[in-house]
């Protein structure tokens, strides 16, 4: 009984941790993309502000969702369940929608070259100039082969 009891005790302080981790994943994504959203001179079709939040938002949620399970594992009331239940259906219903317009929006060909931007590695392949870039070789040492075999 005394897990039990320490469990009661240090989950909520855990969980709560865990939730504010997910609001300054949200503060910094917000942030992140009105950066974006400016340097984009104010441009509303702008997918590259639009993945930036919704993988922000995504991101937060998985870690408030994180949260949720953990508080899971305390619930002493039947009402507290069905509370933690419909929040944790929202939130998995959030994730499934953000993820859902990530995919949508990458799809349309110009987000794949931000992601891989954003990652520190341009595609050859997005770039109109691949074929003009040699590949690097890898260098591998040289053995000599004789022709009698």
């Amino acid at each position: 009984m005394e897990i039990q009891q320490f469990l009661v005790r240090i989950i909520p302080y855990i969980s709560a941790s865990i939730d504010i981790i997910g609001i300054g994943i949200v503060i910094y994504g917000v942030i992140s993309s009105l950066v974006l959203f400016v340097k984009h001179r104010f441009d509303l079709n702008s997918k590259h502000v639009l993945i930036n939040l919704a993988q922000s938002l995504s991101l937060a949620l998985e870690y408030m969702l994180a949260a949720e399970i953990l508080k899971s594992m305390i619930i002493a009331t039947y009402q507290e369940l069905v509370h933690l239940a419909v929040i944790m259906i929202l939130r998995l219903v959030m994730t499934f929608v953000l993820h859902w317009e990530i995919k949508a929006s990458a799809e349309e060909g110009d987000a794949m070259f931000y992601l891989d931007k954003e990652r520190n590695h341009l595609s050859k392949k997005r770039s109109p100039f691949h074929k003009l870039i040699p590949e690097k070789e890898e260098s591998k040492p040289e053995s000599k082969v004789s022709g009698d075999h």
